[in-house]
């Protein structure tokens, strides 16, 4: 089982318009977020089969890929999505940013 987010984070909100916590998160905070809730899993019992930990080389590899295409460094970050492919992990490009999975 792959953890992954189906809504855009600017969506969840309650009916008076607090933020609720998931809105308030940045696309770094996602994998402590996401180690975080696998943790309680375990804590009682439970196990996310099929989660993989992407080790943080690689998804530095993947920030730096977010900021290459940014700067529209389109050769860098070609070349950081071959590297990310070479380890292992498939790269997928989606409106928030570079996603990498096993």
């Amino acid at each position: 089982m792959t953890l992954t987010r189906r809504a855009p984070l600017r969506s969840c909100s309650t009916r008076s318009g607090e933020r609720t916590w998931p809105s308030m998160l940045g696309r770094r905070q996602e994998p402590r977020v996401t180690r975080g809730v696998l943790e309680c899993f375990g804590a009682v019992g439970l196990e996310a089969k099929g989660a993989a930990e992407i080790p943080e080389a690689v998804l530095e590899l993947g920030h730096r890929r977010d900021r290459a295409r940014a700067e529209r460094d389109f050769a860098t970050a070609d070349a950081l999505r071959a590297e990310i492919v070479a380890l292992g992990y498939a790269v997928e490009d989606t409106s928030s940013g570079t996603r990498i999975r096993r």
